[in-house]
């Protein structure tokens, strides 16, 4: 199980395609511009990027499927409800987005990235009542 990137990418009101990062089953628009990952069927449910740790070159943050949002209690005993996300790099995330809010042309990331091998992060725990998976759908020139 891993991210897959592919092409399909939703629109904002700049005008500019954000990229989908799926979490278990539920569409997130990834917009690096306000550092939010945002509910495509629901825009007022807000992932914000500042819950989101940061350990060993890694990010990740602990979600309850439930409220579809960051876990807000304890890791120490999780509830079955709970599963840890690991997110890909910013780069790899939104590599258009980063570039803009670093002020560099928006090809800057993606013509960087060729070449380099692709991360393919993992859920570490799993919800155990169904089977999930989490991706990345994101837009790739080639």
């Amino acid at each position: 199980m891993g991210y897959r990137a592919n092409v399909n990418v939703r629109g904002n009101e700049e005008g500019r395609d954000l990229p989908l990062f799926t979490i278990q089953g539920t569409d997130f628009t990834i917009d690096i511009q306000r550092a939010e990952f945002r509910e495509a069927a629901n825009p007022s449910n807000r992932i914000i990027m500042n819950g989101v740790k940061e350990e060993y070159g890694f990010s990740f943050f602990y979600y309850d499927t439930r409220t579809k949002n960051i876990f807000t209690g304890s890791p120490v005993d999780m509830p079955s409800f709970v599963a840890l996300i690991i997110v890909p790099p910013l780069k790899q995330l939104d590599p258009v987005g980063l570039a803009r809010r670093q002020g560099l042309p928006d090809d800057y990331h993606t013509r960087r990235q060729q070449g380099e091998k692709e991360f393919m992060p993992q859920i570490i725990r799993n919800v155990p009542e169904k089977e999930n998976h989490t991706e990345i759908k994101t837009r790739r020139k080639i």
